[in-house]
């Protein structure tokens, strides 16, 4: 076995990065964000290194993200400092943007041959089935009926997903997608040559649960939530064959449909697609007391990692002790214009267990997010079985949301 390397400082890079840089300074490493927001709490967890995520129409970093990265690798060299890069949501989708940063410093992540094997829908469908999964069936044209989803190759959080097209070619390449009736679960995984780590499942809200701008946007994660087996050891498989046969290491998280049945050990999972780096959804194991995703990573790649930081700002929601705990979070959208101003956003930030809060004052535009609402429940109060645990939790988001509410929009 090597070595163990020293801790890196780590730049978190992605379209919304808040939920990764707080597991970095949870697992007590120093970490700089790069994200689109630049979020309050974003700042707080980076030690305000932040710099904002921008793109040229050609999906490559602007001269202005990618020579900030470059100052900052450049400082980092001179101390001697290892660099590595995390990727988080939006990443998936920009190969060329991935590539300037290896030209900076270490990724954590696909390489570009490997990014395409695991964005493609195809070599996903020839894996799932030599592994037992279930893949919904693909056309690449079909009347748009509510049975089949229109789905963009490039496509993140839900968006540009939809049930009919409103024009007769689509303006993005991609295909059909049968609908299957059922739960969102996300399943984040650790794989390497030694192995694979099943970090953990959860379940995704639905446009029953939360509103939201969209019907398939993302509105929030909460679990963990079970996985019976005969799914674990298929998924498990499913790591292995793809490390296989790309020979990637790294985070790993699928999304995948649990088919409803009254039997939930023989509930059928119906892979929608993989990613290779953080997901929303992986906040959910720090806050409800499991493993650190980002400790799991820098482990697996033989770094050897601080004692975690424990901070009242830091503090998860609920005892890291406490195995049994769930946690849910769920993204508030804005359902017209919002005009945010110093008060407001102080009254936000005096409201406890809400996060993504807006740094300055700006107008927030209709369909966009405001903050994320947060809520746990001990192992005392979960209850018996996942479908009561997940009505408690949403209860607990929407107490949270009149708070948001009330500061933002007050009663008159």
């Amino acid at each position: 076995m090597d070595e163990p390397h020293e801790a890196p400082i780590v730049i978190a890079i992605g379209y919304s990065v808040r939920a990764l840089v707080e597991a970095c300074a949870h697992a007590g490493l120093t970490c700089m964000a790069v994200d689109h927001f630049g979020d309050a709490d974003t700042r707080v967890f980076s030690n305000d290194r932040w710099i904002h995520l921008k793109l040229t129409e050609q999906g490559l970093l602007s001269q202005e993200t990618e020579s900030g990265l470059q100052a900052i690798a450049t400082e980092l060299h001179l101390q001697n400092k290892r660099t590595v890069f995390l990727l988080a949501g939006g990443m998936e989708n920009l190969g060329a943007a991935c590539e300037q940063l290896r030209s900076i410093a270490e990724v954590l992540g696909p390489n570009e041959a490997q990014r395409k094997a695991l964005r493609d829908i195809r070599f996903l469908q020839a894996i799932a089935t030599e592994c037992g999964l279930r893949i919904p069936a693909m056309r690449p044209n079909i009347e748009g009926v509510s049975s089949w989803l229109w789905k963009p190759v490039l496509g993140a959080g839900g968006l540009h997903i939809s049930r009919k097209l409103d024009v007769t070619k689509p303006t993005s390449e991609g295909y059909w997608q049968q609908f299957i009736h059922g739960e969102s679960i996300g399943v984040s995984c650790l794989v390497d040559g030694a192995g694979v780590q099943v970090l953990g499942a959860t379940g995704g809200l639905t446009a029953r649960d939360w509103p939201g701008p969209l019907e398939f946007i993302y509105r929030g994660s909460y679990g963990p939530v079970a996985l019976s087996t005969d799914c674990e050891s298929k998924i498990e498989l499913l790591c292995t064959r793809i490390h296989k046969c790309t020979g990637y290491s790294g985070w790993l998280q699928f999304d995948f449909v649990r088919e409803e049945n009254e039997l939930e050990d023989q509930a059928e999972l119906w892979l929608l697609e993989c990613n290779p780096r953080w997901a929303a959804g992986m906040e959910v194991f720090l806050n409800a007391g499991r493993e650190n995703p980002v400790r799991e990573l820098l482990r697996h790649f033989q770094f050897e990692l601080p004692n975690s930081v424990s901070t009242a700002f830091l503090k998860p929601p609920v005892d890291a002790a406490d195995a049994k705990a769930s946690f849910a979070k769920a993204v508030l959208y804005a359902v017209q214009p919002i005009e945010l101003n110093n008060d407001s956003i102080a009254k936000l930030q005096s409201i406890d267990r809400i996060a993504d809060l807006p740094y300055a004052p700006q107008l927030i535009e209709a369909g966009h997010p405001i903050v994320t609402v947060r809520a746990s429940l001990g192992s005392d109060s979960i209850a018996q079985n996942e479908a009561a645990t997940k009505l408690q939790l949403l209860e607990a988001l929407r107490a949270q949301a009149d708070l948001v509410w009330d500061a933002i929009a007050p009663k008159t």
